[in-house]
């Protein structure tokens, strides 16, 4: 699991936006009542009580996140009988992100629901503000920070980490790392690489890499291109046809079939609009 790398150190912790909170254990991802999975969900204690806080990383905005939130937030709440405060984690800036209260409202205007979140934009921290929170668990994100695509900060994040001796974090730093270079300073990605495969040693030992491994040779090259067609077809929706990301993803993960997956790349790239595109979804054969 991405925010829990380790039995007592979180990438993600709710110092963020709950510096009170004192992290107590993490929580399954699969509920009970709902057939999706959610990103993260911890237990803490503020005060002497218990609370949860439910966490989804979004890479890119999402218009329907909000929604989304509240329909996972009442479903946690009346599954653990706790109460919960959902958080959206907005890894790359893009485009206006709305800020809360996300609100429902009955055509005369009277708003019916009225739902409180919370928000973290890594991309308007400095690295340096990630470091004074002084949260091992979040120095994988230093590279996401608006200033820090640079060797300079990667240096100082696995010298950083060397302290922290944590191998699972340090494996999910350097692919954070990696993907930050690519989006924004490929001109220095050669570097990492080059310190990367001087690190190969270090990092194969990670558990999570392992696992990584592991699965990987077990589904073998075949289901690889499976996931990859899958997500190709979620990433054409999600960029024309935002409104129908939760729906790509529910179809495409039930699709074992190349040819059909190849067809709705290309029926996804050129629908017109949502109607035509869920057509589309229900007309594949469905074994």
């Amino acid at each position: 699991m991405l925010y829990l790398l380790a039995e007592d150190e979180a990438i993600i912790r709710p110092h963020l936006f709950l510096p009170d909170a004192r992290y107590i254990q993490e929580q399954p991802q699969k509920l009970q009542s709902h057939p999706r999975t959610i990103d993260g969900l911890v237990k803490v204690e503020i005060d002497g009580k218990m609370m949860l806080v439910h966490f989804e990383f979004q890479t890119y905005n999402d218009s329907n996140m909000a929604s989304r939130l509240l329909e996972y937030n009442i479903l946690i709440w009346n599954e653990y009988k706790l109460p919960v405060i959902s958080c959206v984690i907005h890894l790359l800036k893009d485009g206006s992100i709305s800020s809360p209260p996300f609100e429902r409202k009955l055509t005369n205007g009277k708003t019916i629901v009225s739902f409180y979140y919370e928000t973290v934009e890594i991309s308007k921290f400095t690295a340096e503000d990630i470091i004074q929170i002084g949260q091992p668990g979040l120095l994988p994100f230093l590279t996401l920070t608006k200033d820090g695509a640079t060797i300079e900060v990667v240096q100082r994040m696995f010298r950083e980490l060397e302290v922290f001796a944590n191998k699972n974090v340090t494996f999910v730093a350097f692919m954070l790392a990696t993907f930050s270079f690519h989006l924004s300073n490929q001109h220095d990605l050669p570097w990492l690489e080059r310190n990367y495969r001087y690190m190969h040693d270090i990092l194969s030992e990670s558990p999570f890499y392992q696992e990584i491994i592991a699965m990987g040779l077990e589904k073998g090259l075949e289901r690889g291109q499976l996931t990859a067609l899958r997500q190709a077809i979620v990433e054409i929706v999600r960029a024309r046809l935002p409104a129908l990301v939760e729906f790509a993803e529910s179809q495409v993960a039930t699709i074992d079939d190349k040819a059909q997956l190849h067809r709705l790349v290309v029926k996804m790239s050129t629908v017109p609009d949502t109607k035509q595109a869920t057509q589309a979804f229900l007309d594949v054969p469905k074994l």
